[in-house]
């Protein structure tokens, strides 16, 4: 134990010092990496990127069906789906999921509920999140953004119960549908809404496929976002923190990601590098 105690403490240590010279690995970047505390999104990535462009997109729609049947397999065993819970001012109903990686913290009992599944994602370079999400009938949720901008989000249609009038997705003023086997990629940053008009459940793939300019520090990138997440805790609990200048909050998001950034190296998932 004493051991153990001694690696986290020196693994903080660490993640303080690669929390320094942060500033400089945005520097390296051509933009500054965009966090939610920050405000709206204000970069000029597209709504949707084109799946042909990513050659691990086959990888996910090759094994759809199986992806599918391991979460056929756990709704049978443990019934209720739980729900999502968002940091997030407003409550969403009907949005619900099996967590398998969120960015880098893994979910080690339904890792091993899907062997399968996990052993796709671990054959997709850079992927730190991956969730099975379940939208219920008749719900629509409101416009929201994502945590970052260092991510593409992907789709894949597991379970789609009608067309994109009924069943569909809107990033911006873009408006798509999913496809049973299909695969959306999309800027998570951007203010998006979804809904599922329809009688019955619609269920996909949901992951998280670090951009190229972060993937070779996939622990900083995903402390940096966890981090964020942490700190929007904060800006719900102290009305009014949202407008102090981004530079406070970048400053904040380097400092918080330290203690996670030491989490994720001890026992975090290993994404297969870029």
């Amino acid at each position: 134990m004493q051991r153990a105690l001694q690696s986290v403490e020196s693994s903080v240590a660490r993640s303080a010092v690669l929390a320094a010279r942060s500033g400089r690995w945005s520097a390296q970047c051509a933009v500054q990496p965009y966090f939610r505390v920050l405000g709206p999104y204000e970069g000029e990535e597209p709504a949707f990127y084109d799946p042909r462009a990513f050659f691990w997109v086959p990888l996910l729609q090759q094994a759809w069906r199986e992806v599918r049947a391991e979460f056929e397999q756990y709704a049978a065993q443990h019934g209720e789906i739980p729900g999502h819970f968002v940091p997030d001012r407003v409550e969403i109903h009907g949005w619900k999921g099996v967590k398998l990686v969120t960015f880098g913290r893994p979910y080690r009992a339904n890792l091993r509920a899907f062997p399968r599944t996990v052993a796709v994602l671990q054959a997709v370079p850079g992927l730190v999140s991956a969730s099975i999400n379940v939208l219920e009938p008749g719900t629509v949720l409101p416009v929201h953004h994502g945590d970052s901008d260092l991510c593409y989000r992907v789709h894949v249609g597991l379970i789609v119960p009608a067309g994109v009038e009924q069943c569909g997705i809107r990033v911006g003023d873009e408006q798509r549908g999913w496809e049973e086997g299909g695969v959306l990629v999309f800027n998570d940053a951007r203010p998006h809404t979804v809904w599922n008009r329809s009688s019955k459940p619609r269920v996909i793939l949901l992951c998280d496929v670090l951009k190229p300019q972060y993937a070779r520090t996939p622990v900083r990138a995903c402390a940096q976002v966890l981090a964020t997440i942490a700190l929007l805790y904060v800006q719900l609990r102290l009305p009014g923190s949202e407008r102090l200048p981004a530079a406070v909050w970048r400053s904040a998001v380097r400092m918080a990601a330290a203690p996670f950034a030491a989490y994720l190296r001890l026992c975090g998932w290993v994404p297969r590098p870029a």
